[in-house]
């Protein structure tokens, strides 16, 4: 008997066997939209948003164009995929206001990172930069202060520890160890 080759299908169906779905949506959509398209937001607070979100864009390419003179640097992030680094500072709330009724951070519009490590928001475009008015952490404080959430790795179930084994033929040898020192358990 001959061992099944590494391939999509095989791939597709050790997914489909432990009930695992890979999800990759087509595009970012905000809250503010997905709500509109779900009918909980009125057409004219909607377009409200879309205008927002068009000065918005064009404020970003005049950056990047102002970038490309030489005039400034600009960074622009996706704020879903930031990764923390030890030598950036934390900041406990972004959020402009300190009471209820005070701005909030959906009243944000633009935020400009000092290299001093102070942050400064606009609430519209057009308006003049505003120092928030928190104070930065060290990232350190916070992350070396973060326990464990397991005294150990834990364990997947053999069979799936079987299949990934299988997938080793198709994955570098230099990360087959991490696979061969996977914990597991029988079912």
């Amino acid at each position: 008997m001959s061992k099944p080759v590494a391939s999509r299908k095989l791939f597709c169906d050790i997914l489909d066997e432990q009930n695992i779905a890979l999800f990759q949506p087509k595009k970012d959509a905000c809250d503010y939209c997905c709500s509109y398209k779900a009918g909980n937001v009125s057409e004219e607070d909607y377009q409200y948003h879309i205008q927002l979100k068009e000065l918005a864009r064009a404020e970003k390419l005049s950056d990047k164009q102002s970038a490309q003179r030489g005039l400034l640097h600009a960074v622009t992030a996706d704020l879903q995929a930031v990764k923390l680094l030890k030598e950036y500072q934390i900041y406990d709330s972004i959020r402009p206001g300190r009471s209820a009724g005070d701005d909030c951070v959906v009243d944000l519009r633009v935020l400009k990172y000092n290299p001093n490590g102070t942050i400064e928001f606009k609430k519209h475009f057009k308006d003049d930069f505003c120092p928030l008015p928190r104070r930065p952490k060290p990232i350190s404080a916070v992350v070396n202060n973060v326990p464990p959430l397991y005294s150990s790795r834990l364990p997947i179930f053999e069979n799936k520890y079987q299949h990934l084994q299988q997938l080793k033929s198709v994955i570098p040898a230099d990360c087959h160890l991490f696979y061969d020192n996977l914990p597991f358990k029988k079912k």
